[in-house]
């Protein structure tokens, strides 16, 4: 099921990335004091088609930027599994002081030791985070230069409304505002021991 990026209720067209969140996970790294908030698995499919019939298998709202960023040559589904730990952070937690460019959020995060995701974690985490709480929005932080079709930087949002888990795109480019306590998602270094 697919869905546009902006969708009805009560009668008014509500742009989808402008919901706030309701909720921010659990949150450590010793830079930031940043907790891992979920490790999830790669690797689970071996290709974009498969990985999208999962999703929709959940019952996954899809938008059309969504799937057609994961269509594109540079977007890698990973041929071996592997676990990432994942960890939350707003702009807040990364010590900014007021809405930010997600330049700003982006180099803050990268200076405080957290990494951007690889793209196949934003629909692989859509697919494994099955409690997401209602009218929660995350940005996944993203390592690859994903574009729409006009060719403007985008990243992967995700979240649960009226019931029903969706997958979308959201602003990239490096001018973009985001809130304060917006939510993104980043992956952290595994230690190797």
């Amino acid at each position: 099921m697919r869905y546009p990026n902006k969708r009805r209720k009560g009668g008014d067209v509500q742009d989808t990335h402008l919901l706030i969140p309701r909720s921010v996970g659990v949150l450590t790294n010793e830079r930031t004091n940043l907790k891992v908030w979920m490790t999830i698995t790669l690797g689970l499919y071996h290709n974009v088609d498969a990985l999208l019939e999962a999703l929709t298998s959940q019952d996954c709202c899809i938008s059309n930027d969504a799937e057609w960023t994961m269509r594109q040559a540079n977007f890698i589904v990973s041929s071996e599994i592997s676990k990432v730990d994942l960890v939350l952070a707003s702009a807040r937690q990364l010590g900014l002081r007021r809405d930010s460019h997600y330049g700003n959020i982006f180099d803050c995060g990268i200076g405080r030791g957290l990494q951007p995701c690889s793209a196949e974690i934003a629909p692989q985490l859509r697919r494994q985070y099955v409690n997401q709480p209602e009218g929660e929005i995350l940005r996944i932080v993203a390592r690859e230069r994903i574009t729409d079709e006009k060719g403007r930087r985008k990243i992967f949002a995700m979240m649960q409304s009226e019931g029903r888990p969706y997958l979308d795109t959201c602003g990239g480019w490096t001018e973009i505002c985001y809130r304060l306590d917006d939510i993104f998602v980043w992956s952290l270094p595994r230690k190797i021991l």
